[in-house]
């Protein structure tokens, strides 16, 4: 089983639409970050708004 962990805050998410849309998500946000200058670090911003990580995929 997977879950997605934030790199910063901790959060994970385990249910199957947010691991789904996470890998969905994937090279739009390295796309997004590398014009930006930055090297992603996850698959996804992590959804909490007062939170600067990044999701990362990992097994549950």
């Amino acid at each position: 089983m997977e879950k997605l962990v934030c790199d910063r805050c901790g959060a994970e998410y385990t249910d199957k639409e947010s691991v789904e849309g996470a890998k969905r998500y994937q090279e739009k946000w390295a796309k997004m970050c590398r014009e930006d200058g930055i090297e992603p670090r996850g698959l996804s911003p992590c959804p909490n708004l007062s939170c600067i990580g990044e999701l990362q995929l990992k097994e549950a």
